[in-house]
């Protein structure tokens, strides 16, 4: 038996550009919700435009470090979070 996983649309690349394109897509079509995959090597995403402030000491660097997840399909709630990363950071 396979444990291939069918994908629809493919991301290469989990950074800011990445991330913001499935956004993107989902909001166009939500009938591709669970049919996108990003696929990255990183195992954390920076959110870089915030290391200005740590620079400054205004914000802590782990606030702009998020872990990516593996084989996983994106859910309603990562979805949610992807949207929302423009507003929480």
């Amino acid at each position: 038996m396979s444990n291939t996983l069918h994908y629809t649309v493919v991301i290469v690349g989990g950074g800011t550009g990445g991330i913001t394109t499935a956004a993107q897509l989902l909001r166009a079509d939500n009938r591709l919700l669970n049919e996108i995959a990003i696929v990255d090597p990183a195992e954390k995403h920076y959110y870089q435009p915030l290391w200005t402030l740590v620079g400054a000491g205004q914000v802590e660097r782990e606030v702009t470090e998020r872990d990516e997840e593996s084989d996983s399909r994106l859910s309603a709630f990562d979805l949610y979070e992807v949207l929302a990363c423009r507003v929480l950071y």
